[in-house]
């Protein structure tokens, strides 16, 4: 089992309890029943539940962007500020938190504001100011923030020492809220911290027996993947283990020894278990009964401080039954063991020192999710990668909780990097589709203004007017070969050159009286048949005319329809700018993002150096006392020799 399994770092459930609780702050009367009066506000309740939560908080920001959300009341600024809370965007949530006590403001709502501004100062370590806001509270608080309430209340008792109050508050908190084995615990440890071991043991005892009742720590039990039983487990271990110590330095080993050995033998804290067990049983001066629990820690890790400490407490038990042989042989072995583990130490503070945690945590967090626990990292390091220790070294390192604030930024910024990312690519997306829909749009404009629409329609026009005015000059003047056609067109035209071969006659002083007659009567035929079909033409050219008056119209609508459809189309030049601003945008945020991201990883690494140099030290001591122990047996064997 990894070293982590068990341990749940403070600041991931502080913001996991800040986050599931943060919607029971909303005011129930203010809540929608079945439907939302705002699509956006649906979107963020979507993204809130689906536990992406900063795709929430990202839609509250741009539905402010955008005039903000409609219908709600104060619930988004609740909810926003809640989730910038739990991210430690204090600033933020301490302005949005402000904003909401005005005395306009419903009076469940400024309860809420006033309950997690005394959450944010707390987390400030500003324990006076933030009793002074929950002291702000109006009359009873809402029944869904009440047990959170009492869980501040607590803390901060806890916080400015006050721990009659935290006692008598621990009272009235329900056990069915699992937050009360916490609190349990962190009392009894505050006693155990104030020199009141009686009371630190009975908290102790309580919180044991209220895991017994309900989460069954039988060893034998069935195995449950339920994450409230794998942390109640967790502290039953831990108070188990605490219960020993603090009875073993009340001198009663017995009771000591009954409580080390209800520590799981899976347990995260079984080492120190065991070394408890071996202390209360050489306090009692049955050595043997010491020797074996401390010769299982021996083959422990040498990161865990109980394993270094039973390597040097081996070899004194050997000492004081006599085998001083099997003394300095353990103390050797226990050099050689102390020996490497300081220089697995020196090798892995040079690595860091050169450069190499970022690929480290890299590697470490692929495929992690940045709000699951620490254990699923462990597991999956010893499934996936047993051939890099670096890695399993880390893993174990980073469970510790003087990293896990570090750490937690670490993933929150790189989980940050990974949405820009995303949305980097979504803009690409709209990049090309704007594109695409630009030239498209540029192509039909310039089919359009390539049609002869226009002119053909002038044209049309024009013959339409001129046939008017034919028919209106006709019909006035009764001009009945106006509308002539066919053969009687033809023989008027007949007539014409008749006339006019009549007159170049004449003119040539020929005769042409026998002529004249004829030409008359064949002309007069030829009006006669005008005028008898004139009626007709009239009509036939009128009906043209409609027609023509009707393609008109319609090519007009047509051509009126497509200017409409041009000049009312969106205008989508625009959004090329607003993609480019919003990518220089990301540009820069990606900047900002990689330069702290650095920032935490220089951070982190010289919090690992410290570390480790403090582990070092601890070892130096430690190798300091086994080659002292060695010399003094060297020196008492050479006495010895006759």
């Amino acid at each position: 089992m990894a070293t982590t399994v068990i341990i749940i770092s403070a600041g991931m459930r502080l913001r996991r309890w800040l986050l599931c609780s943060l919607l029971l702050a909303v005011p129930a009367s203010a809540q929608p029943l079945s439907s939302v009066a705002d699509l956006r506000y649906g979107v963020v309740l979507y993204e809130y539940y689906q536990g992406n939560y900063l795709d929430a908080l990202a839609e509250l920001m741009v539905a402010e962007a955008r005039g903000g959300i409609r219908g709600h009341r104060e619930n988004p600024q609740l909810i926003a500020g809640g989730i910038s809370l739990a991210y430690g965007m204090h600033g933020k949530a301490a302005a949005i938190f402000d904003d909401l006590l005005d005395d306009d403001t419903p009076v469940e709502v400024r309860n809420a504001a006033w309950y997690y501004l005394a959450k944010l100062l707390y987390l400030q370590s500003d324990w006076d100011a933030s009793a002074a806001s929950l002291g702000r509270l109006d009359g009873s608080p809402d029944s869904a923030i009440s047990t959170r309430l009492q869980s501040l209340q607590f803390n901060l008792a806890l916080r400015r020492n006050d721990l009659d109050a935290a006692a008598a508050l621990l009272l009235g908190y329900p056990k069915s809220d699992f937050m009360w084995s916490y609190h349990a615990y962190n009392l009894a440890a505050a006693y155990s911290r104030a020199q009141l071991p009686a009371r630190a043991q009975a908290y102790f005892q309580a919180l044991l027996q209220h895991v017994r009742d309900n989460f069954n720590p039988d060893p034998m039990a069935p195995a449950s993947v339920e994450q409230q039983r794998v942390e109640a487990l967790a502290l039953y271990d831990k108070a188990q283990t605490a219960l020993g110590y603090s009875l073993l330095q009340q001198g009663r080993q017995a009771s000591a020894i009954s409580s080390f050995s209800g520590v799981r033998k899976d347990s995260d804290y079984r080492h120190e278990a065991l070394l408890g067990y071996g202390w209360s049983a050489f306090q009692q001066r049955d050595y043997q009964q010491a020797l074996t629990p401390w010769q299982l820690v021996n083959a422990g890790p040498l990161d865990s401080p109980a394993v270094q400490e039973s390597l040097l407490a081996v070899p004194y038990v050997y000492e004081q039954i006599g085998a001083e042989q099997q003394a300095l042989q353990a103390y050797q072995h226990a050099e050689q063991r102390l020996q490497s583990e300081f220089q697995r130490l020196q090798a892995l503070a040079a690595d860091i020192e050169a450069g190499q945690l970022p690929l480290w945590l890299q590697a470490q967090t692929r495929g992690f999710n940045w709000l699951a626990l620490e254990q699923e990292l462990d597991l999956e390091l010893e499934q996936e990668l047993p051939a890099n220790p670096r890695q399993l070294e880390l893993a174990r390192l980073f469970a510790r909780n003087r990293f896990q604030a570090s750490l937690q930024e670490w993933r929150d910024v790189r989980a940050l990097q990974q949405q820009l990312a995303r949305w980097q690519e979504q803009l690409e997306v709209y990049q090309w589709s704007w594109q695409e829909r630009y030239d498209l749009r540029q192509q039909k404009q310039a089919l359009v203004a390539g049609q002869p629409w226009r002119a053909q329609g002038a044209q049309l026009q024009q013959q339409r007017d001129a046939l008017r005015q034919r028919l209106d000059s006709a019909r006035q003047q009764q001009d009945y070969l106006a509308l002539a056609s066919g053969e009687t067109a033809a023989n008027w035209r007949t007539v014409q050159r008749m006339q006019a071969n009549v007159e170049r006659l004449q003119a040539a002083g020929k005769p042409v009286a026998e002529y004249v007659p004829a030409v008359e009567l064949y002309r007069g035929l030829v009006l006669w048949q005008a005028a008898q079909d004139f009626p007709a033409a009239l009509w036939r050219n009128e009906k043209n005319l409609r027609a023509a008056d009707a393609a008109l119209t319609s090519l007009a609508q047509d051509r009126d329809r497509v200017e409409v459809a041009l000049q009312s189309a969106a205008d989508i030049a625009p959004f090329a700018g607003r993609i480019r601003s919003l990518q220089q945008r990301l540009t820069q945020q990606t900047r900002q993002l990689a330069s702290a991201r650095a920032s935490i990883e220089g951070q982190l690494a010289q919090q690992v150096v410290v570390y480790l140099d403090e582990q070092r030290q601890q070892l130096r001591q430690y190798l300091a006392q086994a080659r002292l122990a060695k010399a003094r047996l060297y020196d008492k064997a050479l006495e010895a020799q006759p």
